[in-house]
């Protein structure tokens, strides 16, 4: 399947051929009108039928509508029309059902009546008409909405938050993605209240939820998605200020782990539920010394990634102390400390509080966890290693620190991290020179010394650190990137080492500019590619000031290549790579300074990127906040594309973007 203006210039419609190119090409779409154009489309799962959006220019009313069309993949038939379209109806996203027989798409009728946001399912091969999969939602200019709306893993259902029967009340929904029966309310109506946080336990059962409301605190609940019984407390009622924080579903969808004031107001604490309500919490942590608590930042706690054992942070044994701890996550037996006996004044990186990052991190085979903290020395942090079940005392990774010198943290992310393979441990310090921030590599299990990465720095350079890491890891765990201003101070690149310091580093980022730099920040870094031979990165090389993508061998065996379009006096603020590693998506005010647009780009260079969207124009942008799929067909933003300063959330598909015309085309 593909989408060409491959019959008449700039009109692109949708093709299918066969895959070993024993057939010509067929047409699939019906011949356009002139003010038409097809826009995104999917092929269904058993790869019969696609379906796809064909939008409608409308000159006498400046709007555009879109309805949507299903046809054969072979064409053995005409396309059907799906959807009830109309002079400013437009369909805004849809998914087809794992079993292939039917289409939900979320639609909005933007007219003067105000016609808010709504889910209908239909056929895939049409013969009767789309069926809400929801009460009518009142119009007018107070609009309830339909939120956000997934499918479960099975494909049976569909959860969706809308405040469909109170404006400003969201509650939580499950609709039968057949539409054949009507949706049913999972939670009980509320005054003011809020339902948010929801996740679906992955065997598709049920959804954990959390719920707050004027009328009492933060509470966490489960409910069967089929609506089969009310949804259940997963802990005794929270005292008027109690709240129940972060809460994570365990892989096999049996517990639910989370942190509350549950016994004692602010006094919060480890607990795992069973998912159904079916027995009580119990208690994780272990007994809180007076005044003590879990941590209430850091991450708090993590799953082990096998399941088995939560670790956690707590002042559990003396108060204002902060250790590390394991427990079995059905709390079958207490938990054990991970780190070591702590100096007077020592504890687990209070630096960390900043962003909820963790100082500690797993291996990927859970058999051990990596900490930082000022263990041996006050205000000294160093870097430790020990067994995720404390079988065996922590170790010490690091070298030996120079007076003054610390394993650093980078504004609250952890400088730290364990390769891909989990046999080495990679971390940023001052470790041989106060204040010369360098990077080292060393055995997770400290049976080497550790080994500098980093080249010789010029007087004043570092190793860089900002709000995102200063390093990154390769997947196969063989080679490190890192920034640093090595070469000339305040001048930043992009350098290449093997983890295991076999070979020097090698410059990546190439010849830049005078001014020019390698740019990281809290919202963009640079990533490797996850095939591991390639990094993309930010660096305004060309021209100072102006922050283009590009993107360069690992191993430096070639110069960086540009992978974003001309910016003139713009620039590229963020980017995401693809889970398939073939293209990115990028952020940049690329054809109007201050409105920044969405991008897709191949990594292979030499195909020009292409807009996600249709021009958003003056004082509209789309938001940094974007996500590409897990299969890498199609981009989630935010943007106020439709109305300004009204964010609204859009889905384009990334390797074809649907074609929003602004005014008739020409015809040839």
């Amino acid at each position: 399947m593909y989408r060409a203006d491959q019959d008449a210039d700039n009109v692109y419609e949708l093709f299918s051929a066969p895959i070993d190119a024993s057939a010509s090409p067929t047409k699939l779409n019906d011949p356009y009108l002139s003010n038409e154009s097809a826009g995104s489309f999917k092929v269904t799962p058993d790869s019969a039928h696609v379906v796809y959006d064909l939008s409608r220019y409308d000159a006498d009313s400046d709007t555009i509508d879109s309805r949507l069309l299903s046809v054969p993949i072979d064409r053995s038939s005409a396309p059907v029309q799906l959807s009830s379209g109309g002079l400013g109806s437009r369909v805004y996203s849809f998914q087809t059902a794992p079993d292939s027989a039917r289409v939900v798409f979320s639609v909005r009728h933007l007219d003067a009546a105000f016609h808010p946001s709504g889910l209908c399912s239909v056929p895939i091969s049409g013969g009767s008409p789309p069926v809400s999969l929801h009460p009518a939602l009142a119009a007018g200019p107070t609009l309830c909405d339909v939120y956000e709306f997934q499918f479960s893993p099975d494909g049976r259902h569909i959860a969706y938050i809308a405040d469909q029967d109170v404006d400003g009340v969201r509650e939580l929904f499950a609709v039968q993605h057949d539409g054949l029966a009507p949706p049913l309310e999972l939670t009980p109506l509320e005054p003011y209240s809020l339902v948010f946080n929801v996740r679906i336990a992955p065997d598709s059962a049920r959804a954990v939820f959390q719920r707050s409301s004027s009328a009492g605190p933060s509470n966490l609940f489960s409910v069967l998605l089929d609506g089969s019984a009310s949804p259940v407390a997963l802990h005794p009622p929270l005292g008027t200020d109690g709240y129940a924080y972060q809460f994570e579903i365990s892989p096999d969808a049996s517990r639910v782990v989370y942190v509350a004031d549950q016994d004692t107001n602010e006094v919060f604490e480890l607990y795992s539920v069973p998912i159904d309500g079916s027995a009580a919490p119990v208690k994780l942590s272990g007994p809180m010394v007076a005044g003590g608590r879990v941590a209430l930042f850091g991450g708090i706690f993590q799953i082990a990634p096998d399941g088995q054992r939560v670790v956690y942070l707590a002042e559990q044994d003396t108060d204002g102390v902060i250790e590390l701890y394991s427990a079995p996550i059905d709390g079958s037996s207490a938990p054990v400390k991970l780190s070591g006996l702590m100096v007077a004044g020592g504890d687990l990186s209070p630096s960390a509080q900043t962003l909820g990052a963790p100082c500690f991190r797993f291996s990927p085979d859970a058999s051990r966890v990596v900490y930082r903290a000022d263990q041996d020395t006050d205000e000294v942090f160093e870097l430790y290693s020990a067994p995720l079940d404390g079988s065996a005392a922590s170790v010490k990774l690091n070298g030996t620190m120079v007076a003054g010198g610390d394993v650093t943290m980078a504004y609250g992310l952890g400088d730290f991290q364990v390769s891909p393979d989990g046999a080495r441990v990679v971390y940023r310090a001052d470790q041989d020179a106060d204040d010369v921030f360098e990077l080292f590599s060393v055995p997770i299990d400290a049976s080497a010394s550790p080994v500098k990465l980093s080249g010789a720095l010029v007087a004043g350079g570092d190793v860089a650190a900002v709000d995102s890491s200063s390093f990154g890891i390769s997947p196969d765990g063989s080679r490190v990137v890192y920034r640093a201003d090595q070469d000339v101070d305040e001048r930043f690149e992009l350098y290449g080492v093997p983890i295991d310091a076999s070979a020097s580093p090698v410059k990546l980022s190439g010849t830049l500019v005078a001014g020019g730099d390698v740019v990281v920040d809290y919202f963009a870094g640079f990533e490797i590619a996850p095939d591991g031979e390639r990094v993309v990165y930010l660096a305004d090389a060309s021209t100072d000031e102006h922050v283009e993508l590009w993107i360069a061998p690992l191993d430096g065996s070639a110069g960086p290549v540009k992978l974003s379009g001309p910016l003139g006096a713009g620039d590229v603020v963020r980017f995401r790579l693809a889970p398939d590693g073939r293209q990115l998506v990028y952020l940049a005010d690329q054809d109007v300074v201050e409105v920044f647009e969405l991008y897709r780009a191949p990594l292979d260079a030499g195909v020009a990127p292409h807009k996600l969207h249709r021009a958003l124009g003056d004082e509209r942008d789309a938001s940094w906040k974007f996500q590409i799929s897990p299969d890498s067909t199609r981009v989630v933003y935010l943007a106020d594309q439709a109305s300004d300063e009204v964010q609204e959330l859009w889905m384009s598909p990334i390797a074809r973007a649907p074609r929003f015309v602004e005014s008739p085309p020409e015809r040839p």
